[in-house]
């Protein structure tokens, strides 16, 4: 079963399980204090002013050793970016109704068909975000990808507003040093949510 981590403001959560392969764990809710409040954004390239509320599906399947770091990177940037000019909620009952609906896969799934669950709800937006277990190439010394889904749903108005699977190449560590592994992966995320933020300013502007 997918380790699954939704959120409200600040989330900081866990990610990387050994480069390959680690049980999928149980499925896990947390709403830390930290999240209680919105953040406000740091710099000029915050995501202009569009009140509303967002519900948060946040799901972590890299596996890796350093999760937390993962975790906290992706949803600290959603709390810079969105958590001034909007309210993040836990996104944990509408994944619930999304699934009891039979849609188990929402990257794929059409977004008109999410939407239309939720007729009069609270949220104004919801956020799918995925970070997949990173991708090996079959060829010794390639480079690995990390692959996020990233879907932005308007649902007021029944309308998607990003789609998006984002993609970032993982330089190759030497041989035996995580610590490597650990560093380059952390960095690759960092290059990927320039990417993310174009999908936030495309969808919210």
């Amino acid at each position: 079963m997918k380790k699954i981590i939704f959120t409200l403001l600040g989330i900081s959560l866990l990610g990387f399980a050994s480069l390959c392969s680690a049980a999928p764990a149980a499925p896990t809710t947390t709403t830390p204090d930290a999240m209680q409040k919105p953040a406000a954004a740091s710099d000029s390239t915050a995501v202009p002013a569009k009140k509303g509320k967002i519900a948060v599906i946040y799901v972590n399947n890299a596996k890796l050793p350093y999760d937390n770091e993962v975790d906290s990177q992706f949803t600290a940037n959603l709390t810079e970016k969105l958590g001034t000019n909007y309210t993040l909620l836990s996104g944990q009952t509408y994944l619930d109704k999304i699934q009891q609906a039979g849609i188990t896969n929402l990257a794929d799934a059409n977004s008109s068909d999410i939407a239309a669950l939720f007729k009069s709800d609270v949220a104004d937006y919801l956020i799918y975000m995925e970070v997949k277990t990173l991708a090996m190439q079959t060829q010794p010394n390639s480079p690995a990808t990390l692959s996020v889904p990233l879907k932005i749903i308007d649902l007021k108005n029944k309308k998607e507003l990003y789609n998006k699977t984002l993609a970032e190449t993982v330089s190759n560590p030497v041989p035996g040093k995580t610590s490597d592994a650990k560093a380059l992966t952390l960095t690759s995320i960092n290059n990927l949510l320039v990417k993310v933020d174009d999908g936030l300013k495309t969808a919210f502007n």
